[in-house]
């Protein structure tokens, strides 16, 4: 199994958990801001010229190879954390939130790791690249309202159940009428949250920006650590209060789900987390290397 599936899958899953957990945004993480990092989407948010990419390739390659050969060992461990509140008879809403708090340090050492790459790279872009990624960003924030903030309550409400249940049937299979219903009453309770969860990210956006006009400063590096990792200082006080409070009701809400299984269903939930941790067993970060 190759390092990239794999990563996302076990990524996906935790996302899926964590993003549940933390205020439902992956805002909370930092990958929602900036996913043009580390992707072949970079060309989506600003133009980069050719040796630009090269040095963008290369920092890939090499973030790649720490990350196989420091950070996956751990993800197992990782993924019991976070299965083990899943599986247990019955399940523990309570277990998934302390799960959580384990879970993060994780991602906050990639981000961290990334964030001295990605200051270097807006380092190298000129005006015109600086104003093509502030444009860009702002579309897309534009773009990310008339989605999820302006359809009505009920229509925000039946859109959130519908992402949820796609993200969870890989691991669940077909849903069954009652966890259906589970969600649908969780995602009610989520009303105006989208709106908050946007005001958040405009303001992180916002100090994004303020560290853009500084990027020609020794400590820029520093900064833009700080605005993926120390992300609760970017939170508005609406956004913090919620956080709780949201984190609690999915917590509780995929706890209720998962208890609502068929037996079918924890067999197929044990045999897809049973397999992932083998796929990651499996990788050979030097070939993965010689590969990249």
């Amino acid at each position: 199994m190759p390092l990239t599936r794999s990563c996302l899958r076990l990524l996906a899953f935790s996302l899926l958990v964590l993003t549940l957990l933390s205020a439902c945004s992956t805002t909370r993480l930092g990958y929602a801001h900036l996913p043009w990092l580390v992707s072949w989407k970079s060309r989506e948010y600003v133009p980069l010229n050719r040796d630009q990419r090269s040095w963008l390739r290369e920092q890939i390659a090499e973030h790649r190879d720490w990350h196989c050969r420091q950070e996956l060992p751990r993800y197992p461990a990782l993924l019991d954390e976070l299965a083990d509140p899943l599986l247990s008879n019955p399940p523990q809403g309570r277990q998934l939130l302390a799960a959580r708090d384990k879970i993060e340090p994780a991602l906050d050492r990639l981000l961290g790791a990334l964030a001295p790459s990605l200051a270097e790279l807006l380092q190298q872009l000129d005006e015109t690249q600086v104003a093509a990624l502030r444009h860009n960003l702002e579309q897309q924030h534009g773009e990310l309202y008339d989605t999820y903030v302006a359809p009505d309550a009920a229509t925000q409400a039946a859109e959130r159940q519908q992402r949820l249940e796609k993200r969870l049937r890989p691991w669940l299979g077909r849903l069954q009428a009652d966890q259906q219903q589970r969600i649908s009453e969780w995602s009610a309770q989520l009303e105006g949250q989208n709106a908050i969860w946007l005001e958040n990210r405009s303001y992180w956006l916002q100090a994004f920006n303020a560290a853009l006009d500084q990027r020609d400063q020794t400590d820029f590096a520093l900064h833009v650590e700080r605005l993926l990792t120390d992300r609760k200082s970017y939170w508005t006080e609406t956004f913090q209060r919620r956080t709780e409070i949201n984190s609690q009701l999915a917590a509780d809400m995929l706890s209720d789900v998962v208890a609502l299984n068929s037996p079918g269903q924890d067999d197929r939930l044990r045999q897809r987390l049973d397999r992932l941790k083998a796929d990651i067993a499996h990788i050979d970060c030097n070939t993965e290397a010689a590969v990249n």
